[in-house]
C-alpha cells in the first residue's frame, strides 16, 4: 500500500503531512489478501472489534464494504470504521458503512474557516459536505454512531468554534461524543495540546463528552513479523512508537541495538513530542520544526 491516502490534510495528524489529498475511492490492494491476513489475526486474537482504519481515510477504499460485511458474517466479533467523515455525503460509501456495528466519525470544527485551516482537505470538499454527510448517515444508520472531536490549542477550542459543534451535534443525535487531543508528534510544528481547563469546558460545551483514556495502552501483535526492523517500520507507519515501545519491539525479537541502528542509518527519526521521543519512519512529510524532513 501507498503512505497515507487521504481526502485531508489535517495539521495535528500522526501519520504526517498528505502529500497529494484525494477524494476518488479505488482498490488500493487485493481485498482477497486483506481478508486472509484478518483471518490470520482473528484466529490468534479473538479480538471484540475488529476496526478498519485505514492509512488514511479508509472510506478512500472501494473495498471497504465487501470487507466490512465479509468480517461481519464470518466472525462474532463487532465490525467498526473510523473516519473523518469526508465522503459521507455520497450514497454508495454511506451504504457499505451500513455493515458496520459502530462508525467513529470526526467533527472536528463548525464552520468553514476553520475546516480550511484545522482539516485542510481536498478542495472539491466543502464544510457543508460534511455536515450533510454526518446528518444523512445518522438518519439512515441502524447502528452505534460516535462522534470525535479532536482540540488542537488557538485552533478549534474557542468557546464560539466549540458552540457551532455543538450545534450541529444536536442535529446530528450521536450515541457517544468523545474529546481528545493530539497525543504523538503532529504534522506541524504549532500544533499543541489546550491547556487542562480549556479540555473540561470542551466537555462540558459539547455535551458532557467523554475523553479519550488510555490511548498509549495495549500491545502489538508481533507474530507475522520476521523481524524487529520490519515490524517497526510496518507498525510505526501506521502507529507513531514511542521510543520505548520500539525497544520492546526490538526485544521481542531478541534484537537489542536494532533501534539505534536504524536511526543511525536514517531509517527511522527520533522526535520529540511534549515530553516524549517518538521514533517515526523516515518517509514521513512533516514539518521540519518536527524534525522530519518534508
Amino acid at each position: 500500500m501507498p503512505p497515507k491516502s487521504c481526502s485531508f490534510n489535517c495539521v495535528y495528524c500522526q501519520l504526517g503531512r498528505t502529500r497529494r489529498t484525494r477524494i476518488e475511492r479505488v482498490s488500493f490492494c487485493s481485498k482477497e489478501r486483506v481478508f486472509e491476513e484478518i483471518a490470520r489475526q482473528v484466529q490468534s486474537s479473538e479480538p471484540d472489534f475488529i476496526t478498519f482504519a485505514g492509512d488514511g481515510e479508509p472510506t478512500l477504499s472501494r473495498d471497504l464494504g465487501w470487507l466490512a460485511d465479509h468480517c461481519r458474517r464470518r466472525w462474532p466479533s463487532h465490525v467498526a470504521v473510523i473516519t473523518n467523515s469526508s465522503l459521507l455525503f455520497r450514497d454508495d460509501v454511506r451504504e457499505e458503512l451500513a455493515a458496520a456495528d459502530v462508525v467513529l466519525a470526526s467533527l472536528d470544527v463548525g464552520c468553514e474557516a476553520t475546516f480550511r485551516a484545522l482539516n485542510r482537505p481536498h478542495p472539491d470538499l466543502s464544510f457543508a459536505n460534511i455536515r450533510e454527510g454526518l446528518m444523512r448517515f445518522a438518519e439512515e444508520y441502524s447502528g452505534k454512531l460516535w462522534l470525535e472531536t479532536m482540540l488542537v490549542a488557538d485552533a478549534n477550542d474557542s468557546h464560539l468554534e466549540l458552540t457551532k459543534i455543538r450545534d450541529i451535534l444536536k442535529l446530528i443525535g450521536p450515541d457517544r461524543t468523545y474529546v481528545t487531543v493530539p497525543i504523538r508528534p503532529p504534522a506541524e510544528s504549532w500544533v499543541t495540546v489546550p491547556p487542562a481547563d480549556v479540555i473540561l469546558r470542551a466537555q462540558r460545551i459539547l455535551g458532557d463528552a467523554e475523553p479519550v483514556a488510555d490511548r498509549e495502552a495495549g500491545g502489538f501483535g508481533l507474530s507475522q513479523f520476521s523481524s524487529a526492523r520490519q515490524a517497526i517500520v510496518e507498525i510505526g507507519s501506521r502507529h507513531p512508537l514511542r521510543r520505548d515501545q520500539a525497544e520492546s519491539i526490538a526485544a521481542f525479537f531478541s534484537s537489542p541495538g536494532t533501534v539505534a541502528n536504524m536511526l543511525q542509518a536514517r531509517e527511522l527519526i527520533d522526535v520529540h513530542f511534549g515530553d516524549t521521543e517518538y521514533v517515526l519512519p523516515s518517509y514521513f512529510n512533516r514539518d521540519p520544526e518536527v524534525g522530519l524532513p518534508t
